[in-house]
């Protein structure tokens, strides 16, 4: 009896516990890597008005554009639901736009697209995870609403990068 007990307790427990804080934690957490991967996309396409050809700043100009409309959209969910938003780029993304910093021409255009097909994959992926499985109802409509222009720029990415 006793030892039912306490895994009836324990079990309560742990329902408690992902019930809640882990939901929050999640939510977070698709916060951070959206908002980072956003903020991440806009820089770089910035760098690419001033390095990179015509191609690659047609694509980042669409690619800003876009993500401009979804990264006020995710600022504005995260703020109703009192999550943070991150202010900064994590130190992966730090790294990638240094490294386009320093490139020009043909290096850059190669450089920023090989990034673009591993961003928007990695972006996909953490939408499509969000969407299937997000608890907060407003993000997982997010990131269900901005799949398919997610999945549009990967193929243009793709092409880019070709």
């Amino acid at each position: 009896m006793r030892d039912t007990l306490l895994s009836f307790i324990g079990m309560l427990a742990a329902i408690s516990f992902a019930g809640g804080y882990s939901g929050v934690d999640a939510a977070q957490s698709f916060v951070n890597r959206a908002v980072v991967s956003g903020r991440f996309e806009l820089s770089a396409a910035e760098l690419a008005k001033a390095h990179g050809s015509e191609a690659t700043r047609a694509f980042a100009s669409r690619a800003r554009s876009d993500q401009q409309t979804a990264q006020r959209e995710l600022e504005r969910i995260a703020g109703q639901e009192k999550l943070e938003v991150p202010d900064q780029l994590d130190a992966r993304h730090a790294a990638m736009l240094a490294e386009l910093t320093d490139l020009d021409g043909e290096a850059f255009d190669r450089a920023y697209a090989r990034m673009q097909v591993s961003v928007h994959q990695a972006a996909v992926s953490l939408y499509e995870a969000e969407a299937l499985d997000g608890q907060d109802a407003d993000l997982r409509g997010f990131a269900e609403g901005n799949l398919p222009k997610l999945r549009e720029r990967l193929e243009r990415a793709r092409v880019l990068y070709e």
